[in-house]
């Protein structure tokens, strides 16, 4: 097969600000280096057929091209400023529920492949692909697994068809796919997706971009509790807080959207000096916000034990939670250097059986790969 195009995308983290953002608060949020890599290739004359593989989810799917070309005949405009008609979503909802039985992580996927492969064919031409689909990113833990796949996904496809578009454009187009996964989106995922680094948002707008070649050098340690997240049950157990004590609550929204004022400048200066005291600080009012559990407590002791802070990242309730790895606490270990240290935080987090990954953060965001092999 001929290679056509390959993209990789990372996925995001939100570094501070968690809730307080749902209250018009700034949040903060970054790239970290866990990726999606797409591959396309053009099939051969006897393999009449779009094909995608999707890696991480261990699913194939295949369709034939007379089919799709049936669908979009007679032609007609499917998109009009980055917004998809009703008789474009028709003409594909047979397709649809043929995988209504499927995941929904399974079928959004095939979903948004389709959607956009039809859309791009309906720009250029139709052709007969296999598309390859790597992730080593876990779904549904808040790490932007879905932006990741979309952004990737369009950018590999925009490649493979020869069509040129800018950076804003591929964001807009991506921002109609998110959708599809979240109904409405921030927008805040595909944009950090696409333009990488890290960004500053208040009340749903994104207001600052620090670019990935400014960010400072920034370790973490990402731990898997192993726990679902449930980002609707921990809004709601965040509201009845705030219901409850709406005076103090709307001091620590205010508090925590100063912290994450203080950590945007921190990374706009390449000055790690305070993150350490503002990460611990973030965490203490989530906690006040009743979006813990006991497996990011028993994370962040640990953590605290091997001279490290740690917070959750996202909803709460489970998911991630991030270890700094350039916090320093000489009163009560000053006879091991960091290295040692962080050996001794992986292996006592590997002893209670946790899924670790070691990143770093801040990188570029969306970007082709060339001269791919099969």
């Amino acid at each position: 097969m001929k290679h056509l195009a390959s993209a990789s995308c990372p996925g995001k983290l939100i570094l501070s600000g968690e809730h307080a953002a749902v209250y018009g608060k700034k949040a903060v949020a970054i790239t970290v280096d866990l990726q999606t890599k797409i591959s396309i290739y053009e099939n051969s004359k006897e393999n009449d057929a779009v094909q995608l593989h999707l890696g991480n989810l261990n699913f194939s799917k295949s369709w034939p091209m007379n089919m799709l070309k049936e669908l979009m005949n007679p032609k007609i405009s499917y998109v009009e400023d980055f917004i998809f008609n009703e008789n474009f979503f028709q003409r594909i909802d047979a397709i649809k529920k043929e995988l209504e039985n499927e995941h929904c992580n399974i079928s959004n996927s095939c979903y948004v492949f389709l959607l956009l492969y039809l859309a791009i064919t309906d720009l250029s031409e139709f052709k007969s692909i296999t598309v390859n689909v790597t992730s080593n990113m876990p779904n549904g833990a808040g790490l932007g697994s879905s932006s990741s796949y979309i952004v990737s996904l369009a950018k590999a496809l925009f490649d493979a068809f020869k069509i040129t578009i800018d950076q804003e454009i591929l964001n807009r187009w991506c921002f109609e796919m998110d959708k599809l996964f979240h109904g409405k989106p921030s927008g805040i995922d595909n944009s950090i997706c696409t333009y990488g680094g890290a960004l500053l948002f208040e009340g749903g707008k994104i207001i600052e971009q620090v670019k990935h070649e400014s960010i400072p050098n920034f370790k973490v340690i990402l731990v898997n509790t192993g726990i679902q997240r449930n980002t609707k049950a921990m809004i709601e157990r965040c509201r009845k807080r705030f219901d409850l004590y709406p005076e103090l609550s709307e001091q620590v929204m205010i508090t925590i959207g100063m912290i994450s004022k203080q950590i945007w400048q921190s990374l706009k200066q390449k000055d790690n000096a305070d993150l350490s005291d503002c990460i611990k600080l973030n965490q203490n009012l989530l906690e006040y916000l009743d979006v813990g559990h006991p497996k990011i407590s028993e994370i962040i002791e640990i953590a605290k034990r091997n001279g490290f802070v740690a917070k959750l990242t996202g909803a709460g309730g489970g998911g991630i939670v991030m270890i700094y790895l350039d916090c320093k606490n000489p009163s009560t270990i000053e006879h091991q250097n960091n290295q040692e240290r962080e050996f001794s935080l992986i292996d006592e987090l590997l002893s209670k059986k946790f899924e670790i990954y070691r990143v770093t953060l801040g990188v570029k965001g969306v970007t082709a790969i060339e001269n791919e092999t099969i």
